[in-house]
């Protein structure tokens, strides 16, 4: 039976930036071939010349809702925090507004805790039950925003009254708990990857007198170590001059980090820069390299992970997100999060040992992640959460 789900997220693309919540776009896609998804999103825009727009289209299959609201800050903190939130609620409210909300039999909130509290306001209201899936990091330490007494208490009444939680890795669940956050249906749904995009394609293209290492991010310092990585590359050139590295992605902290790797010394010959890829570059991009390294200080999950080893791609990792269930002696390195000296010796391990790994062992090990294999745990959530 085809059920009508309204998804509440907290970040998905908008007319100003297309890179927010992709993998939320990316789920809601793969839900709605077997259910009608609606998406209301809810965007701050300091450029907004009314007080709230309504944008609603269809894209790929999906209904999609955006309200625009003229949100600015004043000098008083507080109240500048106070009116932005009533800003915020008052767009929800005007999208709510233009739906049938009779027509839905869940709600799906992604990343609280704004959205939350509203979706738990429809089912005291309006009987709708809801779930949550939970991406943001700052329940981690290294992140430690999730702050205020308010917002902590909040949270735990959304959470205890959602019908089923889930979160993307075990890592997340536990940093969760740890914060008193509560259900009685609490499991682990992970990221996933499309197969038709990510996967093994045969021979390296082209030759290289050097290693090719990849590493892929938003180059945002505080999650992904930028600077660790950058000052474990200058000192492996110091040593050996056998590899390159090319750094994949892109970010408002991008030009900083090209003039850091060159005040490191890292010249053109080891260290490149070449910006965003799409899927499809990326993937040859994977293909044609000899392994990849994530770097950072926490993660919620790790997608770049899955998508390069589904590429056959061994991989060092420090330990974060999923990265210790994915890695093993047949997949790759582990490194101790936070240690330049760790993730030094992996690095330099992997230089010497990445034509030992099997692609297509590799490839295999990670089919558990395919779109196709974590859409059908997430629809039969959906069954047992509405049959609740």
């Amino acid at each position: 039976m085809m059920e009508k789900i309204l998804f509440l997220p907290r970040w998905y693309p908008n007319r100003y930036d297309e890179m927010p919540g992709l993998f939320i776009r990316k789920l809601a896609e793969s839900v709605s071939l077997h259910h009608e998804i609606t998406v209301l999103y809810v965007h701050r825009d300091e450029q907004a010349k009314e007080n709230y727009e309504l944008v609603s289209s269809i894209e790929n299959g999906l209904h999609i809702i955006r309200v625009y609201y003229r949100g600015k800050d004043c000098r008083i903190p507080l109240l500048s925090s106070f009116l932005n939130a009533m800003r915020f609620y008052n767009a929800e409210m005007s999208g709510l507004r233009s739906l049938d909300l009779t027509s839905f039999s869940i709600v799906h909130v992604h990343v609280l805790t704004r959205q939350g509290l509203v979706a738990l306001l429809l089912r005291v209201f309006k009987g709708k039950p809801y779930i949550i899936t939970e991406h943001w990091s700052r329940y981690f330490k290294g992140n430690n925003t999730y702050k205020g007494l308010l917002r902590k208490l909040i949270t735990r009444i959304v959470v205890r009254q959602a019908a089923g939680v889930t979160v993307v890795s075990e890592k997340l669940k536990t940093a969760m708990i740890s914060k008193g956050l509560t259900n009685q249906r609490f499991i682990v749904i992970p990221n996933s990857f499309d197969s038709r995009e990510f996967h093994v394609k045969g021979e390296k293209q082209g030759l290289s007198s050097r290693v090719r290492i990849i590493h892929v991010s938003c180059f945002e310092e505080k999650s992904k170590n930028i600077s660790g990585f950058l000052r474990t590359l200058e000192k492996l050139s110091r040593e050996r001059q056998d590899f390159h590295v090319n750094m994949v992605g892109d970010g408002p902290e991008l030009e900083y980090w090209k003039e850091y790797a060159l005040e490191l010394g890292l010249r053109e010959q080891t260290i490149s820069f070449p910006g965003l890829k799409t899927h499809e570059e990326l993937c040859c991009l994977f293909n044609d390299s000899d392994f990849l390294v994530l770097s950072s200080n926490y993660e919620t999950f790790g997608t770049v992970l899955i998508e390069a080893m589904a590429c056959g791609l061994p991989v060092v990792s420090t330990d974060v997100g999923i990265a210790p269930s994915v890695i093993n002696k047949e997949t790759g390195l582990l490194a101790a999060t936070g240690d330049e000296s760790s993730l030094f010796e992996a690095i330099a391990k992997m230089l010497d040992i990445y034509n030992s790994y099997n692609r297509v062992c590799i490839s295999e090990s990670v089919k558990r992640f395919e779109e196709n294999t974590v859409t059908a745990q997430l629809l039969a959530f959906y069954k047992e959460a509405i049959n609740q």
